[in-house]
């Protein structure tokens, strides 16, 4: 591949040069960015609730009736928080017997918080995502927390992809039409040189435009050109 690039016209190697490297910081840049969004949104949506949970836990810690307690749940329910009080133990449950929590535990709740969002959404509809909670060496609560619809990162890359290309297009437009006016001058050289090489008796001149370097060498070769010229003259007139 390099070699067809490197024996491609220079507009083309401009061009790839200047369009390749923003295509791939585009896509990098909105790759990383969506999947850093995503995961802020539903880290955001998890951390509150796991620290809504111990809460909730310790008010019924508190809860000396059964009347209190069934009061903390439906105070939790309102919140955003359904819970169910279980006079058993439940599989797969967080260890809240303790008062205070320690980083283990909340570690422990936030990676099972973002299990339930990213749980299939088949299993979700059969059955509500549901958190157990271990309260005491009798009792447990589950907690059945209503999990935002969080779009899938896949689906959020393929949008910004899309929003990103209406503003990377444009610049490769722009990248395009600089790289042909960069290169013109040498493209019309080369016709110019092509042009007078087919007739020897040729006193076109070289009309290329451009850069300083561009007119430099044009001027050049019209001296060396009008000097040849004479030099043959002078021969054919001895």
């Amino acid at each position: 591949m390099l070699t067809r690039l490197g024996l491609a016209s220079m507009r083309t190697q401009i061009y790839l040069l200047a369009a390749v490297p923003i295509f791939l910081f585009a896509c990098y840049a909105t790759v990383r960015a969506t999947l850093r969004e995503s995961r802020h949104a539903r880290m955001e949506w998890v951390s509150a609730l796991a620290a809504k949970i111990p809460i909730v836990v310790a008010q019924l810690h508190a809860s000396t009736f059964l009347l209190e307690a069934q009061s903390v749940l439906d105070a939790a329910d309102r919140a955003g928080l359904s819970a169910e009080l279980v006079d058993r133990r439940l599989p797969d449950e967080v260890d809240l017997r303790r008062f205070d929590v320690e980083d283990d535990t909340f570690r422990c709740l936030v990676e099972k918080l973002m299990a339930l969002i990213d749980a299939p959404r088949a299993e979700a509809t059969r059955q509500a995502p549901q958190l157990a909670v271990r309260i005491s060496d009798a009792r447990s609560v589950v907690f059945r927390p209503a999990v935002p619809a969080f779009p899938s990162p896949q689906s959020l890359v393929r949008h910004n992809l899309g929003l990103s290309a209406l503003v990377v297009l444009p610049i490769l437009l722009l990248s395009y039409c600089l790289s042909y006016r960069l290169t013109r001058p040498l493209i019309e050289f080369a016709a110019d040189a092509q042009r007078i090489s087919e007739n020897q008796d040729s006193r076109e001149l070289f009309k290329a435009d451009g850069a300083l370097e561009v007119r430099s060498l044009r001027d050049s070769l019209n001296v060396m050109q009008a000097r040849i010229s004479q030099m043959a003259e002078r021969q054919s007139g001895r």
